[in-house]
């Protein structure tokens, strides 16, 4: 659990406490009958307390990819709820969903070294800061663990707890290698990241494992929003509150169980993080109705994030996927020169690894390329943001002075 996560269960455990005491007050005056005002007050707090268990922050250079009852969707962060690195990524309010977070590393891999901040423009309102230094792998693999962060010196990785691991695993894998194995060692570890065969394989299992949490909590949600409030409208808070909050705790209880169990059976190595997160479902009882997608934070760890919206969103992400492409072909560098030829070498390997996935995947790589439809007295145009000129004497200042492309206007 990130340090925001746990701010956010801190949050919530005390919107729980309010919650707790006003339901004493409405239970203290029920003999004189409680106003229905003060049940609505009680029922929009519960509602609020669980839209905020719908969200999840992350960071701005990953995907949210949301399975609804029929399809995936995918989003980005909000661009306004956030800061420049994150923000937060909203679900669906409806228990039967969930919502999976993929993070992508930030990093170039080079035989040479890592350069951090190399993020690609999967938000197009994410600015990335400036790439550098490069750090050669012998430094590297001292990067020290802090939870969901690598840290390396004065450079934060960050992302999520298991994706910090790998990371970690990797640096120091890498350094053991000389050069010409570390170059089949890149190759193998782009190409384990874009194995949809993988993903598909985790989500099998992620939805075989996870099954009775989807009856628990949609039971969950069913109490607390439907039948709960229709039983005290009918029949008064003094007369049901004391058998719903039974059958309520009885549920709770057993869907607590069901995440540890499931959690241990599809992370057996992150004893911490499983501890963290039955520990935030314990003391906020809402969260419960949402532990599915508590489970499935740190599924996707270590698989690319834009070929995951690809294979699992289908045409609703071949947009990001011509902007990352247009990214990959007209790169801007202008960097210190050891860090620019770390980034040329990482990004013609994510290139080489990356069209044939997407062709693979039913994206169309060359319209990602073609250039956009002219418009009026239009001369030339930003081959990354195709943002268009009047003038080929300038550069595009959105994307870091780079050259423009002439229109072929016959």
């Amino acid at each position: 659990m990130t340090r925001r996560e746990a701010h956010l269960m801190w949050t919530r455990l005390l919107a729980m406490r309010s919650v707790t005491r006003r339901i004493n007050k409405l239970e203290c005056r029920s003999e004189t009958g409680a106003r229905v005002t003060d049940q609505l007050d009680l029922f929009v707090v519960l509602v609020v307390i669980y839209a905020t268990e719908c969200v999840a922050w992350m960071r701005r250079s990953g995907l949210a990819l949301v399975r609804g009852a029929r399809r995936w969707h995918v989003t980005s962060p909000n661009a306004a709820l956030g800061n420049g690195e994150a923000g937060l990524a909203f679900g669906s309010l409806l228990p039967t969903s969930t919502l999976f977070v993929v993070h992508h590393p930030d990093l170039a891999w080079s035989i040479d070294g890592i350069v951090a901040h190399d993020s690609l423009p999967l938000d197009p309102a994410h600015r990335a800061p400036l790439p550098g230094p490069r750090v050669p792998y012998a430094e590297a693999a001292t990067a020290r663990l802090d939870g969901a962060r690598l840290q390396l010196g004065n450079l934060w990785i960050a992302g999520s707890p298991g994706l910090a691991r790998r990371i970690k695993h990797d640096l120091d894998t890498l350094a053991a290698l000389d050069d010409n194995a570390r170059a089949a060692a890149l190759d193998a570890r782009m190409a384990a990241a874009f194995d949809t065969d993988e993903i598909t394989r985790r989500l099998e299992r992620f939805y075989r494992v996870s099954g009775w949490l989807d009856y628990l909590t949609t039971a969950l949600f069913a109490l607390s929003f439907l039948a709960a409030p229709i039983a005290v409208v009918q029949r008064g808070l003094s007369a049901t509150w004391r058998p719903l909050f039974a059958l309520f705790v009885a549920l709770w209880l057993i869907n607590v169980i069901a995440f540890f169990v499931a959690h241990r059976r599809l992370y057996p190595k992150a004893p911490g993080d499983r501890w963290t997160r039955t520990l935030s479902l314990t003391f906020v009882p809402l969260s419960a109705m949402r532990s599915r997608d508590h489970l499935a934070r740190p599924l996707l760890d270590g698989c690319d994030p834009l070929v995951a919206a690809v294979a699992l969103a289908g045409t609703s992400a071949h947009p990001i996927a011509h902007r990352v492409l247009r990214d990959l072909h007209a790169p801007v560098m202008d960097e210190a020169p050891e860090v620019a030829a770390t980034r040329r070498e990482h990004r013609a390997r994510l290139l080489a690894h990356l069209e044939p996935t997407l062709t693979r995947l039913g994206v169309d790589c060359a319209a990602a390329l073609a250039p956009p439809s002219r418009d009026t007295d239009a001369v030339g145009y930003c081959p990354r943001c195709q943002q268009q000129y009047l003038s080929l004497d300038t550069t595009c200042d959105d994307c870091r002075e780079t050259p423009l492309t002439a229109f072929d206007v016959g």
